[in-house]
């Protein structure tokens, strides 16, 4: 049966390595921000701070990211790892786009 889903668990995974390399990114740029910023360089920080936040979200929230995680974390014989990043993956979508429609109901 692994065969059948290699390749979607190939991709999330490819998607999972993405969204740490956005973290990762992100970490940097504010702990640069917080320490080593010029003064002068806020509104550029800030505006690729908000790139890489937005780019973050779309890989979490879109739909075919949804529709793999949907359909491998039923998978009887993964891995644990494999369960595990798939269930962590799952849950940060799910949470990301909970806080989406809150934010559009507080913020019309």
């Amino acid at each position: 049966m692994k065969k059948y889903y290699e390749k979607q668990l190939n991709e999330i995974e490819s998607i999972v390595e993405k969204v740490n390399y956005f973290s990762y990114i992100s970490g940097l740029a504010y702990w640069d921000m917080a320490v080593n910023m010029p003064k002068e360089a806020g509104k550029s920080r800030g505006e690729t701070l908000g790139f890489l936040s937005s780019e973050l979200y779309k890989l979490i929230t879109n739909d075919r990211t949804y529709n793999l995680l949907c359909e491998l974390e039923d998978i009887s014989d993964l891995t644990l790892e494999e369960a595990a990043m798939i269930k962590n993956l799952k849950e940060e979508s799910d949470k990301t786009k909970k806080y989406q429609k809150i934010s559009i109901k507080i913020f019309p």
